[in-house]
């Protein structure tokens, strides 16, 4: 696995995940995701998306340095009841934020995701009992 191609499909495969399903975790087309595998292109702002999506290291990815995915790393994911909580979403629907690019949510701090998950969960809440169903 010497190159970064060859380590996203090492990863992706590990994960039992088609390029298609990658793709749509991680906010990505599937020919964006062929092309970083067969090293056709390299973006940085993909690699964080990517890394996410995968649940791997980032830098392991990006220059094969770093934490190797397997080696303490959490089970594959599915697509996509784990990705969402809600059983109710649908794999069309796994970014219901169409003018919001997934790589730039992936790219804040882990502070600033969870700032954004509070704002989030307060305003379902102020909405759901607006609508009495709470």
């Amino acid at each position: 696995m010497n190159t970064f191609g060859s380590r996203l499909r090492h990863a992706r495969k590990l994960r039992g995940l088609t390029q298609q399903q990658l793709a749509r975790i991680a906010g990505l087309s599937q020919s964006a995701v062929g092309n970083y595998e067969s090293d056709q292109r390299h973006s940085s702002r993909a690699l964080i998306a990517l890394a996410s999506a995968l649940n791997i290291d980032p830098r392991w990815l990006d220059s094969g340095r770093g934490t190797p995915p397997g080696s303490q790393q959490p089970p594959p994911l599915k697509e996509p009841e784990t990705t969402y909580a809600a059983e109710s979403w649908q794999a069309t629907q796994l970014w219901p934020f169409p003018s919001i690019d997934p790589a730039s949510l992936s790219a804040l701090s882990q502070a600033d995701r969870q700032i954004l998950e509070s704002l989030v969960r307060t305003f379902i809440e102020a909405c759901a009992k607006r609508h009495g169903s709470r």
